[in-house]
């Protein structure tokens, strides 16, 4: 969950399944709760400062950057070219910036 307490802040989410990314404006005292273990964002995209309040469902919620679990350990590049659909030469190039291999 986050609570916009200054600014405005843009959240939102990518639905398991469905793969529909859900988008809102947040300004300052809304909230947006994020279902449990999809990837979610939030970015400022106003013109001043935002402070936003994270409250999570556990006291360990862990995190999980996307690029890096992806491009930046040894996942074979044939199946993140097929799970991604990024070409070899993408795949290459990313892994390369961040670190991975395979």
């Amino acid at each position: 969950m986050i609570y916009v307490a200054e600014g405005s802040i843009t959240a939102g989410f990518i639905s398991g399944a469905s793969n529909v990314v859900y988008v809102k404006k947040l300004n300052k005292g809304e909230v947006m709760v994020f279902p449990r273990g999809l990837f979610h964002f939030q970015v400022n995209t106003g013109k001043e400062h935002a402070v936003g309040i994270a409250s999570f469902s556990d006291s360990e919620p862990g995190v999980q950057l996307v690029s890096l679990a992806i491009f930046g350990n040894d996942f074979p590049s044939f199946l993140v070219e097929k799970t991604t659909s990024i070409d070899e030469a993408e795949v290459k190039k990313l892994k390369a910036l961040l670190g991975g291999s395979g």
